[in-house]
């Protein structure tokens, strides 16, 4: 894993968002929120619980990580979360607690893109990487039996997920009114590093990823109830808007061989047939 940035500044934003955070997500549980301000302050819940981690995990992709600090961080955090799978009786009693857990679940998956970036060696295998992506996670929530769906109904699976999921509370309460699976905060740590790692435009990839994701957020949120050609609205898929950002930001920043190329049409043209077929039999 390549070395990042040694500067102080990243360090401190970043620790000063993850202590934002927690401070806020234990405020919120604790508001008292006006009836006739349940609606705007669910919005403006929504906006700051999912805004604040991407800005945190974008500025924690700036940091010095190594291999073993990567690991340490996701097994730290998973650990934490496994506590009450692991202990007779154990629980979280305090919304202290419940906010440190929100941290823990943002953490292992963040910690685990770091890793993954680690691997790769060669930037213009982001391009076929996130197209393959965003298919996987097409097919994951659409899917009339996709994983997504048969993992929130099966009563195995619905107490994991839950437990690794980040929560996007409402306002003045510490409910989620939506969740966000643990692949959104490790793609965001995949991109987000590799954008650091191969000197790319990662501030022009921060500013499309947030209001992309923010947008897709209030969407779910509003429109849930509804359907758009035959597709609900209540659950999208995120790796999509953030492929898209990733590419479009960078897109000059590629520099693929011949063979590359290839390669990328024939992994974009195989996706594509998969998605048309897809639509087809459902």
């Amino acid at each position: 894993m390549q070395e990042a940035t040694t500067s102080p500044r990243p360090l401190l934003v970043f620790l000063s968002t993850v202590l934002l955070y927690f401070m806020l997500y234990v405020v919120n549980s604790e508001l008292v929120v006006p009836d006739g301000w349940l609606e705007a302050g669910s919005v403006i819940a929504a906006v700051v619980f999912l805004g604040l981690p991407i800005f945190g995990i974008y500025f924690g992709s700036k940091l010095n990580w190594t291999p073993s600090k990567a690991a340490a961080l996701f097994i730290g955090c998973l650990g934490f979360l496994a506590l009450p799978f692991l202990v007779a009786n154990f629980t979280y009693p305090t919304t202290i607690l419940y906010g440190l857990i929100q941290i823990a679940r943002l953490g292992w998956p963040f910690a685990l893109g770091l890793l993954i970036t680690g691997l790769i060696k060669d930037k213009n295998l982001l391009l076929p990487i996130a197209v393959v992506l965003a298919t996987v996670d097409i097919l994951a929530v659409f899917a009339p039996v996709g994983t997504v769906k048969q993992g929130l109904q099966s009563e195995t699976i619905r107490p994991v997920f839950d437990a690794l999921a980040i929560q996007v509370p409402d306002a003045g309460s510490s409910l989620p009114q939506a969740q966000l699976g643990p692949a959104d905060p490790l793609f965001l740590g995949m991109f987000f590093y590799a954008t650091h790692k191969f000197k790319m435009r990662e501030r022009a990839t921060f500013l499309l990823v947030l209001p992309a994701l923010i947008l897709y957020l209030v969407v779910v949120l509003a429109l849930g109830h509804r359907s758009l050609f035959g597709i609900s609205l209540g659950a999208l898929p995120a790796l999509v808007p953030m492929g898209i950002a990733v590419i479009v930001a960078n897109f000059r920043e590629f520099d693929p061989s011949k063979d590359e190329k290839l390669m990328i049409a024939v992994v974009s043209a195989l996706c594509a047939a998969v998605l048309v077929y897809a639509a087809i039999i459902w």
